[in-house]
């Protein structure tokens, strides 16, 4: 790929995805502010919009869920952004970031699923089975995550993502549900279990490869930022001996996965 890697050409090429009969709906329009693609997934330092797209010379890509819902999008549309101040995936986010020592102009902000969540379709759903669906937005599965062939696309798509970011180091992601997806791409992320069983595993920081190109890439999990109870199940042991828990523990998981990646 020669062509400038920005945002607005990644988001042309996730609205190529069949999205039919996958309980997702392609996005309208790139947001200016927001993780992709509803957004941009890119945030200056001073928290400013950044025109220029540009997403290339990121090192670190930060994996969530899915977006969120067709409703969750058009409350953001009129201001063409997510709300980085009141969302708590963002905010929670954004401090863990800094108390790590990452900056967030050095991340992409992504997920793992295309698209928006349909909910006419998690209606028509609910009706012709008579079973509720526990609809948790961008933390709980999307209904695409169901759908096996839309799955294959997100996977596909995820290996077009890692090719519009060369530089890229460090992968962090975010909860329970983009491991699934990831997990069949890169079999070295033995993160099938609890956090809990991760953690008494040791399994917290993952280095492995690209499927392309055989580079080495390191990865690690985090609970979902727009929860933060789980954080305080967590247990975590640095190469030093030092022991680390409650809320504590991604900040320093972070710190390490920052020095495996050599930033």
């Amino acid at each position: 790929m020669n062509f400038m890697k920005t945002a607005k050409k990644l988001f042309e090429e996730a609205n190529k995805l069949d999205y039919k009969n996958s309980g997702m709906e392609p996005v309208p329009e790139l947001l200016q502010l927001g993780f992709f693609p509803g957004g941009n997934g890119i945030i200056k330092d001073d928290e400013a919009i950044d025109p220029s797209n540009s997403i290339e010379g990121k090192e670190i890509m930060i994996v969530g869920n899915n977006f969120g819902t067709v409703c969750y999008y058009c409350k953001c549309f009129p201001k063409k952004q997510e709300d980085i101040l009141k969302n708590p995936t963002w905010r929670n986010l954004l401090k863990l970031l800094k108390d790590s020592g990452i900056k967030k102009e050095s991340c992409f902000f992504t997920n793992a699923y295309m698209g928006l969540i349909d909910e006419y379709y998690l209606i028509k759903r609910e009706i012709k089975s008579g079973i509720k669906y526990d609809n948790k937005g961008n933390v709980g599965a999307c209904p695409g995550s169901k759908k096996h062939e839309f799955v294959k696309q997100c996977q596909d798509f995820f290996c077009i993502q890692l090719d519009f970011l060369p530089k890229l180091k460090l992968v962090i992601v975010l909860g329970k549900q983009a491991p699934i997806l990831l997990m069949e791409i890169f079999p070295d992320l033995n993160w099938k279990g609890t956090f809990k069983e991760i953690d008494i595993d040791g399994n917290q920081i993952i280095t492995t490869a690209f499927p392309s190109t055989n580079n080495k890439i390191v990865f690690t999990i985090i609970t979902h930022p727009s929860d933060t109870r789980n954080q305080k199940l967590r247990k975590y042991k640095n190469r030093v001996g030092e022991k680390f828990e409650e809320k504590k523990v991604e900040v320093e998981i972070l710190k390490e996965a920052m020095r495996i990646a050599g930033l």
